[in-house]
């Protein structure tokens, strides 16, 4: 990758990152407003090198959920179906391994690389205004 472009893309990730920071809500609404546009970096040069952004951006969010400031310190919803959640990543984890060795990491970040999503809504409750954003995205 050239300067250039690493220099653009720091201008436009940097204010990302500290929004996300401030608020980690941001960062999923941001995954619900570019997903549907992720089929646009196989036409895209150079496209498939940036595959990992929701991955990288979902990452990103979780982690601000420890650190930001600005977490709401209301009672977390109940998530009364994680053992059973967790059995499933353990069960299938134990399954891909034993079926494909090494190369079953894959299978399992593709299978349950997602379920950061409602872990990171546990963390960061969306309010109300989030959530009116997330039906108008």
């Amino acid at each position: 990758m050239n300067t250039s472009f690493m220099i653009v893309a720091a201008i436009f990730a940097v204010p990302i990152v500290v929004a996300i920071y401030q608020r980690p809500q941001r960062g999923l609404l941001l995954v619900a407003l570019f997903a549907p546009l992720h089929g646009l970096l196989a036409i895209i040069p150079g496209g498939t090198s940036m595959a990992g952004w929701k991955e990288g951006l979902l990452l990103l969010t979780f982690g601000c959920t420890f650190v930001s400031p600005n977490r709401l310190r209301v009672e977390r919803p109940s998530m009364p179906w994680w053992p059973a959640a967790a059995a499933w990543v353990a069960f299938g984890s134990a399954s891909a391994l034993l079926l494909s060795g090494i190369a079953g990491v894959t299978s399992i970040k593709i299978t349950y690389f997602y379920i950061l999503i409602p872990v990171i809504l546990w963390r960061a409750p969306f309010s109300r205004d989030d959530r009116d954003h997330l039906v108008s995205v």
